[in-house]
């Protein structure tokens, strides 16, 4: 019996643009790379490019919200977990650390190159981060002040402080193993929920 080996699929048209793209600014930034250097990394003409995206900003805005979209199922997932919320913020930080470091660079691309989108659009993906990322944190943690898990803390500054002490590991040069990665994780969650004075 012959058994037929799939093969992976090769990537064309604009979810090859979009993975270049992305690759691309993760490693030397929005500003730091041009759409001819694009198309040439995608192997296509620069009127192959622009068939599938305006300019270089409609690219990174597509980059960033598909990103967002692709995470907001692993994401929901964890929110909606029956666990502590201890358990459920170590959900959404694995959800978060088990993508590929390529990948987890886009939330860097977030923080660093969404201030170069046009205001309404800086607005929109600033709208979708909080409803698809940082806005399940703030959830979160408010259900365990309801719950009287935690302390009553400012959910959305909270949340953002977390974010802040995982932003390191969202560097695409941050050159860790996985092992590294997962011990400066599990420090940070031990940090956030426990502090780090002696009782």
């Amino acid at each position: 019996m012959s058994h037929t080996q799939t093969q992976p699929t090769e990537l064309v048209g604009r979810e090859l643009i979009l993975q270049e793209a992305a690759r691309l600014f993760t490693r030397q930034g929005y500003n730091g790379i041009s759409m001819r250097e694009i198309a040439e990394a995608c192997q296509m003409t620069k009127a192959a490019l622009y068939y599938h995206f305006t300019n270089k900003q409609d690219l990174l805005r597509e980059i960033l919200k598909t990103y967002l979209s692709s995470m907001q199922q692993q994401l929901s997932l964890a929110k909606e977990s029956s666990g502590s919320v201890r358990q459920r913020i170590y959900g959404v930080a694995h959800a978060i650390f088990d993508q590929n470091p390529q990948q987890r660079a886009v939330i860097h691309l977030i923080f660093v190159d969404a201030p170069h989108l046009e205001e309404n659009l800086r607005g929109e993906i600033g709208c979708l981060y909080h409803d698809q990322f940082s806005g399940v944190l703030e959830t979160i943690l408010q259900e365990g002040i309801d719950h009287n898990e935690i302390v009553p803390v400012d959910p959305r500054l909270s949340a953002q402080l977390l974010l802040g002490m995982m932003y390191p590991f969202f560097h695409p040069r941050r050159a860790l193993t996985s092992e590294e990665t997962w011990t400066a994780v599990e420090l940070i969650l031990k940090i956030f929920f426990e502090g780090v004075e002696k009782r």
